[in-house]
């Protein structure tokens, strides 16, 4: 069997995300210790979850491109851009549970990249580009 080849490309992103759930944990972590109740401890606990539950799946569509022999700026560019995504969503939703303009386009854009980096995989895995 072949050596799978490095994710040059994808292995910043994954360690970016990682550290971006991370950073949106402490501060539930922090006021858990203080005993902090409402509002504030549920946006906090809403913005870690949201990031928890859709950053894994775009990490391993970005190794999937990444091994799969995408070119590495096709997988830097949704990579940052997946990550620019998610950082307006927890900004919005750290600010308010409502509707926000860095929550709405926060969730459009990490959606839209979720759809074209699942199709660029299936088309690069059918053996198409991508």
């Amino acid at each position: 069997m072949a050596a799978l080849p490095p994710l040059t490309a994808a292995g910043p992103w994954i360690a970016a995300y990682a550290l971006l759930l991370v950073a949106l944990g402490v501060p539930v972590g922090l006021m858990r210790l203080k005993r902090v109740k409402g509002e504030r401890l549920d946006r906090a606990v809403r913005v870690h979850g949201n990031a928890a539950e859709n950053l894994p799946t775009f990490g391993l569509l970005l190794i999937g491109l990444d091994l799969m022999g995408s070119h590495p700026m096709l997988v830097h560019g949704l990579g940052a851009a997946f990550l620019a995504a998610r950082l307006g969503h927890a900004y919005g939703l750290s600010r308010s549970m409502g509707p926000s303009a860095p929550r709405f386009l926060g969730i459009v854009l990490t959606w839209t990249l979720q759809a074209v980096a699942a199709g660029l995989l299936l088309l690069r895995a059918l053996g198409g580009p991508g």
